[in-house]
């Protein structure tokens, strides 16, 4: 049975649609957002807000759940800017109630407000106001983790709190050509007594935790220093605030550094933001690593639409470069130094040989294998704009192209 859809605007102009059966199935299988008071939602995760300002998670395909997603903690800091001397202090987090600021059906998003309160003295203080946006698009696997906040307090490091359910026995952080394997740092007494081994380290877009069946990956748009804890939680630094280049009166580290010169700049008072993004996955192998290196590009590099107020017609098609292969990771598309060629390069991120190829927009007259430094190898051949090559496990594989 066919029901009539349709409404009459202004000068009798009448649109309508039959909305059969079939149309019905259509629009129930077209990926959406549903948004509610406390609640986000999509084909593939749930979040939930509850009344005391904790955030759960649901992976709807493997039923994993994560009861407190989200916290933070703030600490003093009696270091300098070579090194971090942290030291508790009495603070609580508090909430201070959500909104909604999308409703779907492409995108739904949740605004929920905290504060960093000193509670040391006789007065309470706000040392930090932050707003954290939970943003879930339509057909996305992942959850998008925005905050804003506004630090008011000097010498301290506010972190935010990413709980996974992974007990980690594998840790991996992207590094400039991959993910590398982290494992904690671990230094005898005679070590400690020049400087102790932050927990603390480096990464570049994203931090990956395993077990033997799951994994989970925290995606972070330029804030590159994390601490993965053995409960499978990862905290991410969201600021520091130090008012010197170097100190020597630091049990951390004997003696300066460097040069002791006051860095007012460098207690980062007033705004501040971080982009961060939560993905459920499963264990480590191929199909996860290629999965979580797209993720990291629809995370960091998201489509975004404009309106060209110029623009007449359609316009025609642009084709840039292409890169094909499961488990190869873009890395470079720049002039080569001596600016003779064009230099391609990627990166396989797998444990295994993997097979790739190029698509370029031109006509090819030269295509050739190079070393990391641009030196030659070999000759490639080149079929409908297109190179194929071999990768080695984790191998960097460069090409020159005219």
């Amino acid at each position: 049975m066919a029901a009539w859809v349709g409404e009459v605007p202004a000068y009798g102009i009448v649109s309508c649609a039959i909305d059969t059966e079939s149309t019905r199935r259509r629009r129930s299988k077209t990926p959406r957002v549903t948004v509610r008071r406390r609640s986000i939602e999509n084909d593939a995760c749930a979040v939930t807000i509850h009344a005391d300002g904790t955030v759960s998670l649901l992976d709807r395909a493997s039923g994993r759940t994560i009861e407190s997603l989200l916290d933070f903690v703030d600490e003093a800091d009696a270091g300098d800017l070579y090194t971090p001397a942290p030291r508790p202090r009495k603070a609580t987090i508090e909430f201070r109630g959500a909104h909604m600021v999308h409703r779907g059906p492409l995108r739904g998003e949740l605004a929920l407000r905290y504060r960093v309160v000193d509670t040391s003295g006789e007065r309470a203080r706000i040392d930090v106001e932050l707003t954290v946006h939970l943003i879930l698009d339509a057909g996305s696997p992942f959850v998008r983790i925005s905050i804003i906040g506004d630090n008011r307090r000097q010498d301290h490091r506010l972190r935010v709190i990413v709980r996974t359910d992974v007990v980690p026995t594998d840790v991996r952080a992207d590094a400039t050509f991959g993910p590398v394997r982290r494992e904690r740092e671990l230094i005898g007494e005679r070590a400690a007594a020049s400087e102790a081994a932050p927990p603390t380290d480096p990464l570049h877009r994203y931090v990956s935790v395993y077990d033997d069946s799951n994994g989970c990956t925290l995606f972070s748009d330029g804030l590159a220093e994390y601490e993965a804890r053995e409960d499978g939680s990862l905290l991410v630094t969201l600021v520091r605030s130090i008012g010197e280049l170097s100190r020597n009166d630091i049990p951390e580290r004997p003696g300066h550094a460097g040069w002791p010169a006051p860095t007012p700049g460098a207690q980062c008072l007033g705004a501040f933001a971080a982009e961060l993004a939560v993905m459920f996955h499963g264990a480590r192998n191929a199909s996860t690593i290629d999965a979580i290196e797209r993720a990291a590009d629809d995370v960091l590099c998201p489509l975004v639409g404009t309106t060209l107020r110029s623009a007449l017609a359609v316009p025609a098609p642009v084709y840039g470069i292409e890169l094909v292969g499961a488990g190869l990771a873009f890395s470079t598309v720049k002039e080569s130094e001596d600016g003779a060629w064009i230099v391609l390069r990627c990166v396989n991120l797998l444990d295994e040989q993997a097979s790739g190829s190029w698509g370029l927009p031109f006509d090819l007259s030269t295509a050739r294998l190079a070393r990391l430094d641009e030196t030659p190898i070999s000759d490639l051949a080149t079929f409908d704009r297109r190179i194929d090559f071999n990768a080695d496990p984790h191998g960097i594989v460069t090409i020159l192209v005219r």
